[in-house]
């Protein structure tokens, strides 16, 4: 109802909402899963990441993470606030907002999934934010929903000749989980835990049915090839 959807900026209403669920505590995601909506609200911060603006992207963060800072500060016992960071752009930038993050009452950050034309996540160029988020001891994580979502849908925004594509959600839904994970393939092979072994990450609704099969898959590749 028009009550609840006012918890996502009222503090007070968000309180009332949470008490009559039952609820304690929360972790605070940036909302919305689409590139329909504006950075940097979205598990790849909006856009398609071939066509973000690194000036607009880095407004959006900075902008939601103060918002966001005075949100958490209303009931800090009960809100785990996570900082967007678009971490492709500029390194020492990142790290920057990072410690910006920690010092303001943050306690966790939220990094995009999918890097478009830019460095990857096993480029050596980002040992620098790793550190970072270890030393302050700052969870990374990757919130399932971005997705090449044209692949699915059509042209977004739709135009004339637009079509209903047959099994567009299901074919969705079914591969979404798969874009929010590759940041962790990138990063156990690329060794990023070996050089930062107290790193935290963190993959949300994610499912955890691919984790058994997905790290056999990984031993018998390093077992057998030795490719890393």
């Amino acid at each position: 109802n028009e009550d609840g959807l006012r918890g996502a900026w009222d503090s007070d209403e968000r309180l009332k909402v949470l008490d009559a669920d039952g609820i304690a505590g929360e972790v605070v995601y940036a909302d919305g899963i689409t590139e329909m909506n504006a950075p940097p609200f979205g598990g790849g911060f909006a856009m398609p990441a071939e066509k973000v603006v690194p000036e607009l992207q880095w407004a959006g963060c900075r902008a939601h993470n103060r918002w966001l800072s005075e949100f958490v500060a209303r009931a800090p016992e009960r809100r785990c606030g996570l900082g967007c960071i678009p971490i492709f752009w500029e390194v020492e930038k990142a790290v920057e907002e990072i410690q910006w993050c920690r010092d303001n009452g943050l306690r966790g950050l939220t990094f995009p999934i999918a890097w478009g034309k830019q460095a990857p996540y096993h480029h050596p160029r980002y040992d620098p934010i790793w550190a970072a988020c270890q030393d302050l001891d700052l969870s990374i994580n990757f919130h399932v929903g971005h997705a090449p979502h044209e692949d699915y849908f059509g042209p977004i925004p739709a135009t004339e000749d637009s079509v209903t594509l047959p099994g567009a959600v299901g074919i969705y839904i079914s591969e979404v989980c798969w874009w929010a994970i590759r940041p962790l393939t990138f990063m156990i092979w690329g060794g990023v835990f070996e050089r930062f072994p107290k790193l935290k990450v963190a993959f949300t609704e994610s499912t955890t049915v691919w984790v058994p099969e997905y790290l056999m898959l990984m031993d018998q590749r390093y077992s057998t090839t030795h490719y890393s």
